[in-house]
C-alpha cells in the first residue's frame, strides 16, 4: 500500500462518521462502498451498501431495545459484511469501530471478513470517548489516507470554533440539561455528549465525558428535575427524533417534569451533530449552544438540526 497516493486509494468505510471524516479529507470519490446507515454528504447516497443489519424496521423503541438485548445475550451480531462485495473491492483501507456493537458492525465480524481477503488492507478502528480523541481518530484515518495535511488544518478549525462557543458563554447562568439518547428504556447521553453541553454552556444532570451512555430509571429523572430536555435518540434524524417521541407522552412521569411544564424540551437531529463521533459534534455543541443561550450564541446556518418537542398531551 505503501506505493499508492491518495488518489489511487480505494477505501471502504463501515460506519456513518468515518465516511464523514474521508469526505473532509477530499476523498469522497475514493469511496468504493459504505455502510448501510452511511447517508452525509449526499454524494454518497449512490455507492454500494457493503452492511445490512438485521434489526426488523418499523419497531418501537422498547421493542428495539429488547430485540437487541436478546441478540447480544445469543452471541450474534447485529450486523452482517458482504463479503462478495469486500472480495471484488479488494480495498486498501478498511475503516470500522471498536466503540459500539449496537451502533455499528463489530470489531471481530469485520476482522473475520478481512482474514478471507486475499490481499490485507490496512485496517483502522476508531473508539473515540471525547472530542479530542475525535479529533485524534481524525488525524489517524488522515495518517492512513497520506492527508496528514488537510487533517491537521480541519481540526484547528474545529478547535477554534468550540473555543469561541466556550468564550461566549463563559460567565452565563448554567442551565441543567438532560440528553435522553433512548426513550425505552431511558439512556442518558455519554461520550462526548456531556462535554458538546458543558461547551455550549450547560451542566449535564447526569453522564461525563469518557463515560458510556447507560439506562437510567423515569423515577430518576423526575428526581434531577432538570432544566432543559434535548431529545436525540442514537441513529436517528430529526424528524425520526419527532416522531419517535410521541412515546414520551405516554410516561406517566414526563408531565411531571418542569421541562416539559415550560416547553424547554428540544428535539436534535442526533446523526447529523451528536451520535456520530465525526467533525459535526463541533456544529452540535454549537446547536446546543444556541439553545441554551439563544441572546448570545447565534443559530446555526442550517435549520433543520433542531426544533421544540411538542410536549403536551395529544
Amino acid at each position: 500500500m505503501n506505493t499508492h497516493s491518495s488518489q489511487d486509494l480505494r477505501i471502504v468505510s463501515l460506519l456513518p462518521s468515518a465516511t464523514e471524516m474521508v469526505a473532509e479529507l477530499g476523498l469522497v470519490g475514493r469511496l468504493f462502498a459504505v455502510s448501510h446507515a452511511c447517508d452525509f454528504p449526499p454524494e454518497v447516497a449512490n455507492l454500494p451498501v457493503i452492511t445490512k443489519s438485521i434489526v426488523p424496521p418499523d419497531l418501537t423503541s422498547e421493542q428495539i431495545d429488547a430485540f437487541v438485548a436478546k441478540a447480544v445475550r445469543d452471541g450474534r451480531s447485529l450486523y452482517t459484511v458482504d463479503e462478495e462485495l469486500l472480495q471484488e473491492i479488494a480495498p486498501d483501507v478498511v475503516i470500522t469501530q471498536a466503540l459500539c456493537d449496537v451502533c455499528a458492525v463489530n470489531y471481530e465480524t469485520v476482522a473475520r471478513s478481512l482474514g478471507r481477503l486475499q490481499k490485507q488492507p490496512k485496517l483502522v478502528s476508531l473508539n473515540p470517548g471525547c472530542i479530542e480523541e475525535i479529533f485524534a481518530d481524525l488525524m489517524r484515518v488522515a495518517s492512513a489516507l497520506k492527508r496528514q495535511g488537510a487533517a491537521a488544518r480541519i481540526v484547528d478549525e474545529g478547535r477554534r470554533r468550540l473555543g469561541r462557543l466556550k468564550d461566549q458563554t463563559a460567565g452565563l447562568s448554567r442551565p441543567r440539561v438532560l440528553t435522553l439518547e433512548w426513550y425505552e428504556p431511558p439512556f442518558f447521553g455519554g461520550h462526548w455528549v456531556p462535554e458538546q453541553v458543558e461547551l455550549a454552556g450547560g451542566e449535564s444532570v447526569v453522564g461525563a465525558a469518557h463515560c458510556r451512555s447507560e439506562r437510567i430509571s423515569w423515577e430518576k429523572i423526575e428526581q434531577l428535575d432538570p432544566d432543559v430536555i434535548l431529545l436525540m435518540p442514537c441513529g436517528y434524524n430529526l424528524q425520526q427524533t419527532l416522531e419517535l417521541g410521541s412515546e414520551l407522552r405516554e410516561k406517566p412521569h414526563w408531565e411531571r417534569l418542569r421541562a416539559v411544564r415550560e416547553g424547554r424540551v428540544v428535539a436534535v437531529d442526533a446523526n447529523a451533530c451528536f451520535s456520530r463521533p465525526s467533525l459535526r459534534v463541533v456544529q452540535g455543541a454549537e446547536v446546543v449552544g444556541h439553545i441554551l443561550h439563544p441572546e448570545t450564541v447565534p443559530a446555526p446556518s442550517c435549520d433543520d438540526l433542531f426544533d421544540p418537542f411538542p410536549s403536551g398531551a395529544k
